[in-house]
């Protein structure tokens, strides 16, 4: 019953055009390669619904909208990435929906030592309501 009421709920929420997906997505993905101070993270939260959630299925990860914010303030303070570069391949839509492929370059801390790292395997769903992300599903 609450898969059938949440679909009900997506269905009711008025279709977001191609365009304003688009843009929102891009700036979620400009914004997250950058989280370097706490203005970022506020306005890369600003694109999110109250309701978010966020998925890493390979890593079972499922992290409430709070959860997902104090995430990006440790992944600030351990400062373990540096220079992401991601870059959108290919980006199809449905209704309320955007699914993302993309590469990525960056530079890894270990042990002290910056290595780089690069994945042109990325993929994301981003699901919107009411104007805002209401979920990302990533995928890498």
């Amino acid at each position: 019953m609450l898969l059938f009421s949440t679909q009900f709920c997506y269905a009711l929420a008025e279709p977001l055009s191609e365009k304003d997906m688009r843009a929102q997505v891009t700036q979620f993905i400009t914004l997250n390669d950058s989280i370097d101070k706490q203005s970022t993270i506020v306005r890369l939260s600003q694109l999110t619904a109250t309701q978010f959630e966020y998925y890493q299925p390979s890593f079972q990860i499922h992290l409430n909208k709070e959860q997902w914010v104090n995430a990006l303030n440790e992944r600030m303070k351990q400062t373990r990435t540096r220079n992401v570069k991601t870059e959108i391949i290919h980006i199809e839509f449905a209704l309320n929906a955007a699914f993302v492929k993309q590469k990525s370059t960056w530079q890894q801390r270990v042990n002290g030592k910056w290595y780089a790292r690069s994945s042109d395997n990325i993929v994301s769903l981003f699901e919107f309501s009411n104007g805002k992300i209401i979920a990302v599903r990533e995928y890498w």
